[in-house]
C-alpha cells in the first residue's frame, strides 16, 4: 500500500495498491497527488522522503499550490534546470534548515 496522508488530521487522501509488492513508490507520487488535489481545495505542503526527490515532483506540488518538502539526497545540485520549485526548496533547506525540518516532519 502506498498512501498520501494529510498533515492536519492524518486522514488518508489517496491510496494505491501496486500489483508488485516490491515496486518502487516513486511512480505513484503523481497519481496520489492528483487524486488528493481532486479531493481537497487546498494543498499547502507536501512532505516526502528522498525516494520521491525529482524536479518534476517539486513542480507538480507547486502546480497544485503546495510547497515541496522532499528530503534531499547527498550530492544533488541547486541547478533547477527549469524548476523554480526545486531551487526554492533547496534554498529554503540551506538558508533555514530548522524551519525546513519543522515543516518536513509535520
Amino acid at each position: 500500500m502506498i498512501a498520501m496522508i494529510g498533515t492536519t488530521h492524518q486522514l488518508l487522501s489517496s491510496v494505491k495498491f501496486p500489483d508488485n509488492p516490491q515496486a518502487h513508490e516513486s511512480p505513484y507520487f503523481e497519481p496520489l497527488l492528483e487524486e488528493t488535489a481532486d479531493r481537497y481545495t487546498q494543498i499547502s505542503l507536501v512532505s516526502a522522503d528522498s525516494g520521491f526527490l525529482s524536479r518534476d515532483n517539486c513542480d507538480l506540488v507547486e502546480k497544485h499550490g503546495g510547497k515541496p518538502r522532499i528530503y534531499p539526497k547527498k550530492g544533488i545540485t541547486l541547478r533547477g534546470e527549469g524548476s523554480w520549485a526545486w531551487t526554492g526548496m533547496l534554498l529554503d533547506f540551506i538558508q533555514n534548515p530548522q524551519e525546513w525540518f519543522r515543516e518536513y516532519h509535520l
